[in-house]
């Protein structure tokens, strides 16, 4: 009798998948923590921070100690008082607007720059319409 002889695969695939399988859940049930406590506990002013474009430092007049910004079709000058020497010209900076203020974030501490003057420049399609 001539055939050709088949072997058996030894039933290791299922015993295999399951350490990966409980693997990649806790991976993701840990990933999913973070992110909530994160959410919740300051991550969600990062994530703002993150998710909207920054100021870019424009000009710093050191006599007068203020900061002129720009983003996106905002300008602002705002009061740097002390703080001045923090700041580069040409340099994009996050900040949050507060109140009047910008609040810059650096080492953990939050400094609030009074807004002197705010400008706004809006696109109008040609002809004037907007």
């Amino acid at each position: 009798m001539t055939g050709v002889a088949t072997v058996k695969q030894p039933a290791s695939q299922p015993k295999r998948r399951a350490p990966l399988v409980a693997g990649v859940s806790v991976a993701a049930l840990i990933f999913l923590f973070v992110g909530v406590y994160g959410l919740f506990y300051g991550g969600k002013e990062r994530l703002l921070l993150l998710l909207q474009p920054g100021f870019t430092v424009t000009g710093i007049d050191r006599d007068a100690k203020t900061l002129t910004l720009s983003r996106v079709q905002e300008g602002f000058v705002v009061s740097c008082g002390t703080r001045c020497d923090l700041f580069e010209a040409g340099k994009r900076y996050s900040m949050r607007r507060r109140d009047g203020a910008l609040e810059f974030t650096t080492k953990g501490e939050k400094i609030l720059l009074p807004i002197l003057r705010e400008h706004f420049d809006f696109e109008t399609a040609p002809g004037g319409h907007g």
